[in-house]
């Protein structure tokens, strides 16, 4: 299947999101055949942006999730709000943003009039939706949909979570960042806020880097509950690839090579890959060069010394 530039764009500039099911089978034992309920995680990547994953052409070695990309589906259409805040809105409620009240992000100095800064009541989360069936609801990220109580994760049909209840934060925790997208050389800087259930908590300082820090999370969550007779279902949402763009020193070593490669030479063997995949970017070599963002190794641009 082809797929134009214009809808290639669209597919990933702001977010990706996979979907993976675990779990389902077919009882024998009754007349009326039906289907047990199977654990469902659904991951989320942050600003990333199309074609980074190793499997749509990206230098960055994604092995997990270009083995899910093989073994499973890969969308070539898919269409998101291209900012942050409204995509998530979208994604959990499976309304237009503008109607769960989240037109922008919620800090943004240009939030709309007649908007709110969280998710409307009168929305439903797919959380709030599973859990009234007897799920059990877990997340572990980014939240960035309402900074105030009653507006948190736990409030929204998430039964336990790990959370970041800001737009970002420092990866590695400890240090203030800046919270002004528009000027971030200006500030204000602040630490993120951060909660665990119902509680803020400080992220540790030492050994911390925040999408390991997701992710461990979540496989805790996974291995509790996955021993559980109820299935579960896990939001995983991490910061990366957003700003600050923090990277570990070790990561930074490794695809300082990608960095530094030539630039035609990163095209054409994203353009390959991305063809051999039935996905294909329309224009010239030069048009497209001409569009660095395509071309973005997302190296941390300061790291935790």
């Amino acid at each position: 299947m082809l797929m134009n530039q214009k809808k290639l764009t669209s597919f990933g500039v702001a977010l990706t999101a996979i979907v993976m099911l675990a779990g389902a089978s077919f009882s024998n034992n009754s007349r009326v055949q039906k289907p047990s309920r199977p654990n469902i995680i659904l991951i989320l990547a942050d600003d990333m942006g199309f074609s980074d994953l190793g499997s749509y052409g990206g230098e960055i070695a994604t092995p997990n999730l270009d083995r899910l990309a093989r073994e499973g589906l890969r969308f070539t259409q898919f269409y998101n709000n291209t900012r942050c805040s409204p995509s998530r809105a979208a994604l959990l409620t499976g309304l237009y943003s503008h109607q769960t009240g989240v037109a922008e992000t919620p800090d943004s100095a240009n939030f709309p009039e007649g908007y709110l800064r969280h998710l409307s009541d009168r929305s439903v989360t797919i959380a709030e939706a599973l859990r009234a069936e007897g799920y059990h609801t877990l997340m572990s990220g980014k939240w960035h949909l309402g900074s105030e109580r009653p507006h948190w994760p736990v409030d929204r049909g998430f039964e336990r979570s790990f959370s970041l209840i800001d737009c970002c934060s420092n990866y590695f925790g400890s240090e203030e960042y800046h919270a002004n997208e528009n000027n971030p050389s200006t500030g204000p800087f602040r630490r993120a806020l951060f909660a665990n259930d119902d509680r803020p908590v400080a992220p540790p300082g030492e050994n911390f880097y925040i999408t390991d820090a997701f992710g461990e999370r979540a496989a805790d969550f996974v291995t509790e509950y996955a021993r559980k007779d109820e299935p579960f279902f896990l939001y995983l949402a991490f910061t990366a690839p957003h700003w600050p763009l923090h990277a570990l020193p070790a990561d930074i070593a490794i695809l300082i090579i990608e960095h530094d490669m030539d630039l035609v030479f990163r095209f054409a063997r994203r353009i390959t890959v991305l063809v051999q995949g039935e996905v294909l970017v329309e224009g010239t070599p030069a048009e497209i060069s001409a569009n660095r963002r395509v071309h973005e190794v997302y190296l941390g641009e300061q790291h935790h010394a």
